[in-house]
């Protein structure tokens, strides 16, 4: 886990609902694409499940995909509402808006490279992986976590698994064998400064 983030409680990270970007696979990045007619849904659905949970602080993304999810289960709990920059999804430049076929097509050599290696190569000048991890590193160090509240961390794909890596004290190279659908429900337990996943991409609120 992160130095310096100790006596933890739990914690519910939740990605956004869907969006019309998510549900045509395109690259959505640091655009602010809101939420679709079943994104809205699906956040209603997942601010239902949690609307019992004595949640403190709900802490999210800025972009409004991530924000419209956010406000949903603040709502349903109580709690607090903190929106993040730090929080937001991997920039990746020139390929915001398009599928993979696309960026496959009109920037071959870049995806190339950004997959063999995937830490700290940028697509199209946007962000690294690594420099995502900088700034959510940043977030979960800044915040002292302690006593036994629960709080909810709402934000996206990429951001989900590099958030778990930094927690879990996982190599960020591992970070794909993670996996969060829209408005899925990841949770972890931190007892003593160490970081336990008992819940991972749970939708059974969704069915």
């Amino acid at each position: 886990m992160t130095k310096g983030v100790t006596h933890l409680g739990l914690i519910h990270i939740v990605r956004h609902g869907e969006t019309a970007y998510n549900r045509q696979g395109r690259f959505q990045g640091q655009l602010d694409v809101p939420l679709s007619a079943e994104g809205l849904a699906q956040a209603d659905r997942l601010a239902k499940r949690l609307g019992s949970h004595r949640i403190h602080t709900v802490f999210s993304s800025d972009l409004m995909r991530a924000r419209l999810t956010a406000v949903r289960i603040a709502d349903a709990t109580g709690a607090n509402l903190i929106v993040d920059s730090r929080l937001r999804e991997l920039d990746v430049s020139k390929w915001s808006g398009l599928t993979l076929n696309e960026v496959r097509e009109q920037f071959p050599q870049e995806l190339a490279d950004w997959k063999r290696k995937p830490l700290d190569v940028s697509p199209h000048g946007g962000e690294t992986i690594l420099d995502m991890a900088e700034r959510i590193r940043a977030f979960i160090a800044e915040h002292s976590w302690e006593g036994n509240d629960m709080y909810a961390v709402v934000t996206h794909g990429h951001a989900i698994k590099v958030f778990l890596c930094l927690m879990l004290g996982i190599d960020l190279s591992f970070k794909d064998r993670f996996w969060a659908d829209n408005a899925s429900l990841t949770t972890l337990r931190v007892n003593d400064g160490t970081a336990h996943l008992i819940l991972l991409n749970d939708t059974c609120h969704l069915t």
